[in-house]
């Protein structure tokens, strides 16, 4: 089942997978998944934007900025 309420974002889960736009995120886990808004979304191992993997961006420390600017500990 769908989590419907993150519809909107473009992000849903069926509990076991990760969808942007109903395409399957293949390294997303949706247990520890995190919507963070403007189109980005994080779990412990990855951050993703548009349902895409951002390469080298650090999770733990990702954070959204105004408009669809985002940051890590390593990038802006």
């Amino acid at each position: 089942m769908f989590n419907h309420s993150m519809f909107e974002s473009g992000y849903d889960n069926d509990g076991i997978h990760v969808y942007y736009r109903r395409e399957r995120i293949n390294l997303m886990t949706a247990i520890s998944f995190e919507d963070l808004g403007f189109g980005y979304a994080r779990d412990p191992f990855h951050v993703c934007f548009a349902g895409h993997i951002i390469n080298g961006a650090h999770p733990d420390s990702f954070q959204v900025l105004a408009g669809a600017y985002a940051k890590d500990i390593f990038h802006v």
